[in-house]
């Protein structure tokens, strides 16, 4: 049975039977010895073997014998003495070790392909500061030790000797890195930026779409407009008024015309296409189109026609563009706390 110290941490040496530079044979032994099963097929390649119920994977050499050169784990149950490392933040392990930033060195990708050359210390973005805390392994490079992160956060624990430490990779620990990661509130992104990207690219697409509909809704209107005070006045008369006096404000207003083509014509209008209630018998002047005498409007009403027909569109445009609105920023919402509860 896998006892407590068959996971505390010897740098540079190894966790329990897990012994870097000793033989295959000698290890798959004394795990069995453990009773941990050995029989699961390999992983990635011959060079790894991952003991599943340990969440720990071994990196042989492929040279004979074969010894260990690496030991991840990514088991909660890993110890440095009694400190707990798998779920901590990375500037809580690097400050135990109280060493200089030139003693680090982040990876990305697979630390069996940086073993050559020097590391960049070129300047960080932000950017990549912050991918580094999010999928980047950060080595302690005289211990052996790197630290693959997950949002912030220690997931899997690299020992190795010192041979096998990477020497290239794309930076040293900053203090900005030590910054972000001492604010647990702050959000590191992984998938994220897409997330926003995408969300940010709706967005302005519906801004964008929203102020072309106001735009050609405006044009219309104006052309609207523009249409009607070309228009000349038509004399019409009042015939018919409903309520009738002595009622004062008729709610009906009927009138007699003679459109364009001789012909005589009746139209009912509101009391708002004048300026005051008309009498009964009262000339007043009202306009039409030519191609449609049916549509009548008094003095007041075709002086709006363009407002008062772009209205209705305007307000159906400002409240789908609210709904939509509303929509994405509920979706974000909701995305932002499933990510959070994610990460908890």
């Amino acid at each position: 049975m896998v006892g407590k110290e068959f996971w505390q941490v010897e740098l540079l040496v190894g966790m329990g039977p897990l012994v870097l530079g000793a033989d295959e044979q000698a290890i798959q032994t004394a795990l069995i010895d453990l009773g941990v099963d050995t029989s699961q097929p390999t992983l990635n390649s011959t060079e790894n073997t991952t003991l599943l119920s340990l969440n720990t994977r071994l990196t042989f050499s492929q040279t004979t014998p074969r010894i260990l050169t690496q030991v991840e784990v990514s088991d909660a149950r890993l110890r440095f003495a009694t400190l707990s490392v798998i779920g901590k933040r990375a500037h809580e392990i690097i400050g135990i070790f109280k060493i200089s930033r030139k003693e680090t060195l982040w990876t990305l990708g697979s630390s069996s392909m940086q073993l050559n050359a020097e590391p960049y210390c070129g300047n960080m973005s932000p950017d990549l500061s912050r991918e580094l805390l999010s999928r980047g392994t950060l080595w302690i490079k005289k211990y052996g030790l790197g630290l693959t992160l997950r949002e912030g956060l220690v997931a899997t624990v690299h020992l190795c000797d010192l041979t096998h430490v990477p020497r290239n990779g794309v930076g040293r620990w900053t203090k900005e890195q030590q910054m972000l990661s001492e604010v647990s509130e702050v959000v590191i992104p992984t998938k994220e930026p897409t997330r926003n990207s995408l969300w940010s690219a709706a967005s302005r697409l519906f801004n964008f779409t929203f102020v072309l509909l106001l735009g050609l809704l405006v044009w219309w209107a104006v052309f609207v407009q523009r249409e009607w005070d070309e228009l000349a006045d038509v004399p019409a008369v009042i015939v018919g008024l409903a309520p009738a006096p002595p009622h004062p404000l008729p709610d009906k207003i009927a009138i007699q015309f003679v459109d364009s083509n001789g012909v005589q014509r009746l139209a009912t209008l509101g009391v708002n296409h004048f300026e005051k209630a008309p009498k009964m018998g009262e000339e007043v002047r009202v306009r039409f189109l030519r191609e449609s005498p049916e549509h009548v409007l008094g003095p007041v009403a075709s002086r709006d026609i363009g407002f008062a027909m772009s209205l209705p569109y305007g307000v159906v445009i400002l409240l789908a563009y609210s709904l939509l609105q509303l929509l994405l920023q509920r979706d974000n919402w909701l995305l932002s706390q499933l990510l959070r509860r994610s990460r908890r």
